[in-house]
This record gives structure tokens, sequence and C-alpha cells, in this order.
């Protein structure tokens, strides 16, 4: 019924698909057409999962779900999130999100189990849904309701949740953009006397998730401080950025212990094993400890943070049309705008201008610099930064922008007459 109208639905949607993609639309025909013939031939519930967590492509999990979803309980579904976030090759991933029909079966019966269903739904199974749709980088629409329903299970399974469940979600809802203050504040309030049970990488996640979306957790942050720094030895390099890079962005400066000497060392042991976004993140720590916090003992060699200013200085990017925009717009009001200075300190500002007798950074600030339109830890760190630093600095949000453009056209008025007037205002009201 319902089911096979879904997957005839990916049928006819994959058949557009590109021919370097794994065909599934002959797969999906010949697999519904094998159900119907011949739908007693059931796996028992536990073999069924066994053969999901054991599929070698995600092409195999939709597969199961084609001819077995109607038996499907939520241990299943879980178990199908979990194994296509790990088997899903980059062209399935851009597929799946530029088709949002080829996973419509499996996202409404999901959808539906957590909504209808959601007492049968445990701990370990709403988190690792949750923590693999993230990893799936899914969005749009079609998928609000199931972000939905995995919401409202959470908080009565929060005391069930392991130390993992509980990671795994904050690092999910902060990656996905979804943290709200509420949520948060659980998932800090179920952790934070339990750190002890965390391991070094799921407390580097959950440092990580409240620092990225700017919430204050101070009970949080201090706990991580003193268990942290018991295991520091067995942090790997990837886990020490996340965790030096967390407390800088969360300015949380009560962490004597974890931030000493010892620490220092451990970095450098480690300073061959650093990815280059691993360095970038440390830069900001060492930024953030010795020029912020005032204090030096835990920082590494000169060499090291030589190596974390080089990669921190060297990223790059195109100008946006955004970026455009606006430096068109601040030409036009004769303030010769610079373009991509860079700091002593490794930070390269989008655009630069004098007003009133001071240098002006303007942050050209894009979508991905926020979280439901509050600045993400990233950008706070930034802009405090630069503050620090003795910068004034303008941001301006894309959707302000937008909107103006957006407006100044639909009354049929020069776009960069409006941009001008927002321009001059915001730079009289809102430097900081």
């Amino acid at each position: 019924g319902g089911l096979a109208d879904g997957v005839a639905g990916v049928v006819s949607c994959l058949e557009n698909a590109s021919d370097s993609l794994p065909r599934y639309c002959e797969q999906y025909e010949s697999v519904w057409a094998a159900a119907a013939a011949n739908s007693a031939a059931q796996p028992s519930p536990r073999m069924l999962n066994t053969r999901i967590a054991s599929a070698p492509s995600a092409r195999e999990v939709l597969r199961l779900h084609a001819e077995f979803g109607s038996t499907f309980n939520e241990v299943h579904l879980s178990t199908s999130w979990r194994r296509l976030s790990r088997l899903a090759t980059a062209p399935e991933r851009r597929l799946f999100q530029r088709e949002p029909a080829l996973l419509a079966p499996l996202r409404l019966q999901t959808t539906g189990s957590l909504l209808l269903l959601r007492r049968r739904w445990g701990a370990r199974a709403v988190a690792s849904t949750a923590h693999s749709l993230a990893k799936l980088s899914l969005h749009g629409e079609s998928w609000e309701e199931l972000w939905r329903g995995i919401t409202l299970a959470i908080p009565p399974l929060l005391s069930s949740f392991t130390a993992q469940a509980l990671a795994n979600t904050a690092w999910a809802y902060s990656r996905t953009g979804r943290a709200s203050p509420p949520l948060l504040h659980a998932l800090a309030s179920e952790a934070t006397p339990r750190l002890s049970e965390f391991k070094p990488q799921e407390l580097a996640s959950l440092a990580w998730a409240f620092a990225t979306v700017g919430q204050p957790a101070p009970a949080l942050f201090d706990g991580l401080a003193v268990v942290a720094a018991q295991r520091l030895t067995f942090f790997k390099p990837l886990e020490v950025a996340n965790v030096a890079w967390a407390f800088a962005a969360a300015d949380h400066r009560t962490a004597p212990a974890l931030f000493d000497e010892g620490f220092g060392r451990h970095v450098e042991s480690l300073g061959g094993g650093f990815n280059d976004g691993s360095l970038v993140q440390l830069h900001q720590w060492a930024l953030w400890l010795e020029r912020e916090c005032g204090r030096a003992e835990g920082l590494p060699s000169e060499q090291l943070r030589a190596r974390f200013h080089a990669a921190f200085a060297s990223r790059g990017g195109r100008p946006s049309r955004l970026h455009k925009e606006v430096l068109s717009a601040l030409a036009s009001l004769r303030l010769e705008p610079a373009e991509h200075l860079q700091t002593d300190e490794g930070y390269t500002l989008d655009l630069v201008v004098e007003w009133r007798g001071e240098k002006v950074a303007v942050m050209v600030d894009a979508p991905w610099h926020f979280h439901n339109r509050q600045p993400t830890g990233h950008t706070l760190l930034r802009r405090r930064q630069l503050r620090h630093f003795g910068w004034r600095v303008l941001p301006l949000p894309h959707w302000e922008w937008s909107t103006l453009y957006h407006s100044a056209v639909a009354d049929d008025a020069p776009p960069q007459r409006r941009m001008q007037t927002y321009l001059l205002y915001a730079l009289e009201q809102r430097v900081i």
C-alpha cells in the first residue's frame, strides 16, 4: 500500500539520476516484485537487524528496507540510519540531499514511529538516529518532522542516556544547527554530574558542541576541565584540539588545572598528529590563553605555535556574491574599502574602512556564521578576539542585506541607494 507507493516514487526519482550512481531503480523494482510474490519469507527480528547492521553498502540497506520495511521496528529503523551514515559514499549523500524522495519511505516510517509509537523507542535508538542524520548532513523541509519526532522523544529518556548518547546527541544538534537552549540545558544538567563516565572522545564532542552553538554552560565546563586534566594523556590530537578550542570559544577561564605546563607538553608530544583543522583550532586557543587570559605556562613551543599560525593564516576562499555587493556599496560611498587585510595574529578581515578616524573591520557574515540567526561559537570567538586585538568590528548579517536588496527590487527602487543608507546607519550605530 502506502510503503509500496513511496518506493515507487523513489524508483521514479532514481530513473533520472546519474548513470554513475548505484542503480537503485532496477533493484527496488525487482525487490518489490519478489516481496509481493512471497511476502511470507520474513527473517526473525534479530536476524533482520543483523543483516541491516552488516549490510556492505547503502544500496543494500535500502534494498532490505524495500523488501522488509513493513516489519521494521524502532531498532531496525535506527540501525538502518546508523548503517547509512557509515556507508553512504559522497555521491550517494549528494543524491540523497538532491532527491529527497530516495529516502522518503525510510524517513516517513521513522517519523511515524517516533511520533505515534514514541514509547517503544529506547534511549540508544533515539540518540543513534539523531547522530546518524547529522552525519548524513540531510536538511530541508522534508526532514523537519523527523527531527521534531526525535526532539520530542529525548526528554523522557535523558536519564537513560549513556555518556556516548549524551555526547552524540549534543554533537548532532550542534552540527545541524538545531540546538535550542532548553535542550542544551537539559543535556548539560544530565551530563555534568556524570562526566567521570565519559571517554576522551565523548568529553571533546560535548565541549565542542556547546562551544559551537555559543551556549553558556559554566558548571559543565568546570567539570570538563577537571576530568580532562585527569585523563589528558589519553586524549588524541583531534580531541585535544576540540577541547582547547571549546574553552577558548566559550571564554571559560576558570580552568587552571587543565591548561598547565602538562597540557603544553602533551600538545607538543602530539605535534605531528594534528591536521590543518586542528592546527587552526589550536592557534585560536593559543591566542586566547596568551593574549586574552595572560597565561603562557600551558603553551607548547614557539616552533609548534608557528605551525598553528601558518595553518590559520593560510585559510582562504573565494569572495561571495554578498561580499562583492558590500564592497561595491562601500566603494560607492567613497570609503575606499581594503579587501582581505591580514592581521598580525593571522585573521583575514573581509573588508576594512576608515570611519571617523578609526579602522573598522566589516564582517560579511554568511549563513554558516549563524544558528537560527544567533552567532555561532566560531563567529563569537572571531569577533571577540578581533576586538581584544584593538579592532572595531561591524557585523553585517546576510539576511539583513538580502532583505534590503529584495525589498528594493520589489519597490522598484535602486538597490544601491538602499544599501548605502543601511551601511551609513550601521557604521554610526552598530560598530562594536
